[in-house]
């Protein structure tokens, strides 16, 4: 995982292994690679597109299994971003800062809403 700072902002970018990459995603279905900065996601895939935060309908998720980790990332429509063959602990530490931020703005939209 690679962790870069720009004028205060935090890029995070997460991305599968090569080789796995290849055997576990051989036709470009699934994501290959997603950035987390400033409360947006931007997914790599066959079309890179960008994904807010405030619209991911539940926390992002890791599955470890034999060939590497596998990142989901529900959205609200009932996509879901998928990223596999991850290296498992850095799977682990950007779903855990994408579930703080995540967890902080669903908070902050609860709080707005009570107030009203």
């Amino acid at each position: 995982m690679k962790i870069k700072r720009f004028n205060e902002e935090q890029i995070i970018r997460i991305r599968p292994k090569s080789f796995l990459s290849l055997l576990l995603n051989p036709l470009g279905l699934y994501a290959r690679g997603i950035e987390y900065c400033n409360d947006e996601l931007l997914v790599n895939a066959r079309h890179r597109r960008k994904v807010m935060l405030k619209s991911i309908g539940a926390p992002p998720a890791t599955h470890r299994g034999m060939l590497g980790t596998t990142v989901k990332i529900q959205i609200d429509v009932g996509n879901n971003i998928i990223l596999k063959g991850v290296n498992h602990q850095n799977a682990q530490d950007f779903v855990s800062k994408v579930h703080e931020a995540w967890g902080d703005i669903m908070l902050g939209n609860l709080r707005k809403s009570a107030a009203r």
